[in-house]
């Protein structure tokens, strides 16, 4: 069996022994985690580098609140032109009957779902690119019941 005292070895030589091993086994963790720290802060800095060199933001895109009002057969749209981005439509129903607001293109699909008489609900659409965007009640369609909006 080894023992960890060398023969004629004193207590104050054995501390010092084992405070040296001690200290080459912190020195070998300080680089580990030094060369670790670096590698994540060069990742982030690259990672952030690529994403302004692609053009991307580094914020949120803009977004605008729209407000639907339906009655029988018609939209009225608190605005009817808007920015490219994302649009948020609180859609009220203050109609009679269900109704409800759908895109429906080759440019953007978006369904409010129906819509109950004296509702509400949100629809979250995101115009990526300007042009005139129409949409309609699928219930009603047939007797009016549509729209379009300018993106710009």
């Amino acid at each position: 069996m080894n023992s960890p005292v060398a023969r004629g070895e004193s207590t104050a030589q054995l501390v010092s022994r084992l405070r040296a091993k001690d200290t080459r086994g912190r020195a070998l963790l300080a680089s580990v985690l030094l060369s670790a720290i670096v590698a994540i802060v060069g990742a982030v800095s690259l990672t952030t580098s690529t994403a302004l060199a692609k053009g991307h933001a580094t914020q949120a895109t803009d977004t605008t609140n729209i407000s639907v009002y339906m009655t029988e057969y018609k939209f009225r749209l608190s605005k009817s032109t808007m920015p490219v981005g994302t649009v948020v439509f609180t859609i009220y129903n203050k109609g009679q009957i269900v109704h409800n607001m759908v895109f429906q293109g080759p440019k953007v699909f978006a369904n409010s779902g129906p819509v109950q008489a004296h509702k509400k609900t949100i629809l979250r659409v995101k115009f990526k690119k300007p042009g005139t965007y129409a949409f309609v009640c699928t219930y009603h369609f047939e007797l009016g019941m549509a729209g379009q909006l300018r993106i710009k």
